[in-house]
């Protein structure tokens, strides 16, 4: 599956800049899946997906999953090296596959002072006019009075504000009283985002006191400090009060504020490092965590939940704020999309785990419906976020 390219209009001129130097990249094929499926899913995992959505061969997939695997390790050191005049990074996978650097300063020696030989084949210099602290700092003081949610577009350049069709006269107009120049744009939608109601990660949840009660877990966990408690996660909106298999679970704690939509519970189950990712019950093994801050545009993302099963598209912006209509939530959360696929999620979806291959990432907390553009999105919310405001790690396999 093919997806078609937008192109890019508010950039500075003189903005491309390819950065190329003579070396092989070597693939680490380590930590492929590790599941109870097939031999397929076995050595496999997500690569099928990421080949379809992107046209590649699974092979290609494999070379570009590793690619971004690196550039992820150079993200700190190129935002560190560009300072205020970082302006963000970003995958793309069309025409072929590049890794771009966004900055509002045209230095390319600096950046090829930093990425490996293997690597420099790969990378891209885009000179845009607003660094990444400058967009952050209008989201910081966006005081929209009306229902909305908002993102970073990294990829153009500015903060992304949707609100319903209804209110986009008044949000133009507000924009051009209260921000200068060109790094907002408003975006009407048919709706705003909203939570996804409805013993290890992806096994259904049962509700037992109230209507949003069904959901699915997300990730085994285990209290950071003190005691050795251990339990499961789910969406913070999911009922507090569930059970598994007619087995009541003990409520430790929740949010739906902030930074997370989380809350957990302990059982008199075993919990296992590991997650249910497709309808048949094959489970993966938890290898690795990734934080927020490593999650990049254009990062292909998998969730598992009981309603939609398993789903993959890719993340279309981070630091995205949910209020519309509910919150007060933080500009925490990340948006993934799989344009001409199937809906990503849906309700009873709620809390299911977001990954890729056996890296936790997130869980699964609103859809994102109603852009004319691309109408299969869902928000995920970083294990980052939730792991810390409820003081509780994800369980890695040995």
């Amino acid at each position: 599956m093919m997806r078609s390219v937008r192109g890019r209009s508010r950039f500075s001129t003189g903005a491309l800049i390819m950065i190329i130097a003579i070396g092989t990249m070597a693939v680490n094929t380590a930590a492929i899946a590790s599941t109870t499926g097939g031999p397929d899913e076995q050595d496999l995992g997500d690569l099928p997906q990421y080949s379809r959505l992107f046209g590649v061969s699974v092979e290609e997939a494999r070379q570009e999953v590793a690619l971004a695997d690196e550039a992820r390790v150079l993200q700190d050191e190129i935002a560190a090296a560009y300072g205020d005049h970082f302006a963000g990074m970003w995958l793309e996978h069309e025409p072929r596959f590049r890794i771009v650097v966004a900055v509002t300063v045209q230095d390319p020696q600096r950046l090829s002072s930093l990425i490996t030989p293997g690597l420099a084949p790969y990378v891209r210099m885009e000179v845009v006019s607003h660094s990444l602290s400058e967009l952050s700092a209008i989201t910081e003081n966006l005081s929209l009075d009306l229902p909305h949610a908002y993102g970073l577009d990294v990829k153009n350049n500015e903060v992304s504000v949707s609100v319903l069709a209804t209110d986009a006269e008044g949000a133009e107009a507000w924009v051009r009283e209260h921000v200068s120049g060109d790094a907002v744009r408003i975006r009407a939608v048919t709706s705003l985002p909203r939570p996804i109601a409805n013993i290890y990660g992806g096994l259904q949840v049962d509700g037992t006191c109230a209507p949003l009660g069904s959901g699915t877990f997300g990730w085994s966990v285990r209290k950071s400090f003190g005691s050795l408690i251990s339990g499961v996660t789910t969406a913070g909106h999911v009922a507090n009060c569930v059970d598994y298999n007619g087995v009541a679970l003990t409520f430790q704690g929740g949010v739906t504020t902030g930074d997370a939509d989380a809350q957990w519970h302990s059982s008199t189950f075993t919990e296992q490092p590991r997650f249910k990712w497709n309808d048949d019950g094959a489970t993966r093994l938890v290898l690795a965590k990734r934080t927020y801050s490593n999650v990049m545009v254009g990062d292909i993302v998998c969730k598992y939940g009981i309603t939609r099963g398993y789903q993959c598209g890719s993340v279309e912006q981070k630091d995205y704020d949910i209020d519309g209509f509910f919150g007060p939530y933080s500009a925490k959360w990340i948006e993934v999309a799989a344009c001409g696929g199937a809906d990503l999620a849906d309700d009873g979806d709620s809390g299911g785990p977001a990954f890729f291959q056996n890296t936790a990432i997130g869980m699964v907390t609103h859809d994102s419906t109603g852009d004319v553009f691309c109408n299969n999105k869902m928000l995920v919310n970083s294990l980052t976020h939730f792991q810390t405001v409820l003081g509780i790690t994800v369980l890695v396999s040995p």
